[in-house]
């Protein structure tokens, strides 16, 4: 039968069985079975897989069921022996003798046993604890098989079951599971199939219109390019005879920015047909450079003739000018007349902000009446021209002249105009400083009242404070600056706003907290309760990690009811926390106490697995012939199990059997 494997450490099922045999040791060890069919463990038969100690088979029935068992073996790797015998003697159950019994003939880890008692009614089928061909789940498969013929006393038949129903696990329902398998591939494939179809005829009709878009689009763009292109030369020739015009009227001195906006237009116009060429070319464009080409055309094309109908414009004034240069030349007198009386308005109000503002508040304006000055002079300068060449009846000569004057005058008066501009903003920033130190110090007042676990109150409070300060030493009676006290008390109304809302949030986040907690706290206490309640009276079945979530989920909720009233923010997280280890404590100690059966329904097993039988436990699983039929379960030690012998079980790893009554 070859020798018997050994196995590694013991599992939770082997210390189950272990702990079994030690109680049915304990209460069956005085009991015996005797009768004149009693059969003891022992040897079985060699040379067959069949051993028929109650001669229920015709010579003819064992043999064909030793073919079929080794036919069987070929097939699916599964060495079956069956043994018939009256009755199970010598054990402490039939789960208990099959298992005695395979031990004794050295099983390895594909054999099994299944021994029936023909006269008592009971069989158990015995294998391997752990691994093996066939589990503890598909020995009882095997035995439910058996039932139907055993109740009927075929006992050949029942063997065919038996093997039919292992040659089904091992080898035809493996290749039921493979051909579902295949099927589903294969509609799984013709779906993806018809997916990607689908997608790629989708794809198709998208870059189809992507395309078709793309293409109007181009169209559109060489339209426009095409008709930039003709405009723009045109206006190009055309300004290229107003310049000849302007220069024999004006001279070359007026003309000078007109010609370099001439050249700088025909050379952007010369770059423009040269891409238009290369688009019009034989050589093929992508649809990128198409684009990219049309559009550059269009741009080159706006720029010129941007530039070019502002210089017509000037021209055009210029021409206007020369026209009514009388009129012309007496409105720029008038104007010049009202500047320069500004003039000295200006340099009065520059006096007064000398006396009460620091230099760097009107720096920027501070030689503004001197150059307002100079720009006096020029405007002289060009009216006397004027009036020399109006009298000689060079009237281009008068417009030129009346137009630089025009000039000079426009930014005298905007360099007047800028000093009276800074002296109503420096009025009002002085204004506004004042209303922003007011709104700070309302600030600081609420800061103050605000609890501030953090110190960032008192931070932006101790900021503010001293951004005032600054700012008040920038406003004084001389030498005031509002413009850079605003901006230091900006910054400082800033910082205590951002402080205030900040403390403001902190706060209401603490009374969401407050609010909670008390539930959180409960919810937790429940649940550590509950998972304390359940290891307590459990104990002797819950492992260590079970128990280290609940010192965990312990100490937090101590937390949490400690940091109650300072932090409540933090309290919440901890309780919490408490809840989730006390939940994750509890499914862990109910998945240990399950792995025990749940205590199997036997008083002695659930005191061990609630702590109080230390050492002691016992259930089996056994196999009984009552009421004239047959009924099926399985379990049982691989190895010997007697009540003297359950120590020596204690260090060794065994077989499992399966029993049906």
């Amino acid at each position: 039968m070859g020798a018997r494997l050994p196995v590694g450490g013991i599992t939770m099922r082997n210390r189950w069985l272990m702990l079994a045999a030690l109680l049915l040791g304990t209460i069956l060890g005085g009991f015996s079975l005797s009768a004149a069919s009693a059969t003891a463990p022992g040897p079985l038969d060699s040379g067959t897989r069949i051993t028929d100690v109650s001669g229920v088979l015709t010579a003819a029935q064992k043999s064909a069921a030793d073919d079929r068992l080794s036919q069987l073996s070929r097939d699916t790797g599964v060495d079956l022996y069956v043994a018939f015998v009256p009755t199970f003697t010598d054990a402490a159950n039939d789960v208990d003798w099959v298992s005695r019994t395979a031990n004794g003939n050295n099983f390895n880890d594909r054999q099994y046993l299944i021994g029936i008692a023909t006269d008592q009614g009971s069989f158990a089928m015995a294998g391997p604890s752990s691994g093996g061909p066939i589990s503890v789940t598909q020995r009882s498969q095997v035995t439910d098989a058996m039932l139907p013929s055993l109740r009927q006393h075929d006992w050949a038949a029942a063997i065919d079951a038996a093997a039919t129903e292992i040659h089904d696990i091992r080898v035809d329902a493996p290749a039921r599971a493979a051909q579902g398998w295949t099927v589903a591939a294969i509609i799984v494939a013709l779906i993806v199939l018809a997916i990607v179809v689908v997608l790629l005829v989708r794809r198709a009709r998208k870059r189809a219109a992507e395309k078709a878009r793309r293409q109007a689009a181009l169209a559109e763009l060489a339209q426009q390019a095409s008709i930039a292109l003709v405009r723009t030369d045109d206006l190009v020739r055309t300004s290229e005879q107003e310049m000849e015009y302007a220069r024999a009227q004006f001279g070359d001195d007026v003309i000078g920015d007109f010609v370099t906006a001439l050249e700088t237009s025909r050379k952007n116009l010369d770059e423009a047909f040269s891409l238009q060429q290369k688009l019009d070319d034989e050589i093929p464009d992508t649809d990128k450079q198409k684009q990219e080409w049309y559009e550059r055309i269009l741009q080159m094309c706006s720029e010129s003739t941007q530039v070019l109908e502002q210089r017509k414009a000037d021209f055009d004034e210029l021409r206007q000018l020369e026209q009514n240069a009388p009129a012309a030349l007496e409105n720029v007198r008038r104007q010049r007349e009202a500047a320069g009386a500004e003039i000295d308005r200006a340099d009065r109000i520059l006096e007064s902000l000398a006396s009460t503002y620091a230099s760097a508040a009107f720096s920027a304006v501070s030689d503004n009446t001197a150059q307002a000055r100079s720009r006096m002079s020029f405007t002289d300068a060009q009216i006397q021209s004027a009036e020399q060449a109006l009298a000689s009846g060079q009237t281009g000569d008068v417009a030129v002249a009346v137009r630089a004057a025009e000039g000079a005058v426009q930014q005298a008066t905007q360099l007047e105009d800028a000093v009276e501009q800074l002296q109503h903003d420096l009025e009002d920033a002085d204004d506004r400083a004042e209303a922003l130190i007011a709104d700070l110090n309302a600030d600081l007042q609420t800061a103050r009242g605000l609890p501030d676990t953090q110190g960032l109150a008192a931070h932006a409070i101790a900021g503010t404070e001293q951004g005032i300060q600054l700012a008040q030493s920038q406003l004084g009676s001389s030498g005031r600056n509002p413009v850079e006290a605003l901006r230091v008390l900006e910054a400082a109304n800033t910082a205590i706003d951002s402080a205030i809302a900040h403390v403001r949030e902190e706060q209401a986040k603490i009374q969401r907290a407050a609010t909670m907690l008390a539930n959180a706290l409960q919810r937790a206490s429940v649940q550590v309760s509950s998972a304390e309640s359940y290891i307590l009276n459990r104990r002797g079945s819950v492992f260590a990690t079970a128990r280290t979530r609940l010192a965990e989920a312990r100490r937090s909720l101590d937390q949490a009811r400690h940091l109650a009233q300072s932090d409540p923010v933090q309290a919440l997280s901890l309780a919490q926390r408490a809840d989730r280890l006390a939940a994750e404590s509890l499914r862990l100690a109910q998945g240990d106490y399950g792995d025990w059966g749940g205590g199997g329904g036997d008083d002695s097993l659930g005191a061990f697995l609630g702590g109080i039988l230390i050492g002691q436990a016992g259930s089996h699983r056994s196999s009984t012939w009552g009421g004239g039929g047959w009924s099926g379960g399985g379990g049982g030690l691989f190895g010997e199990a007697t009540a003297a012998a359950a120590a020596a079980a204690a260090s060794s790893a065994g077989a499992e059997a399966e029993a049906s009554p």
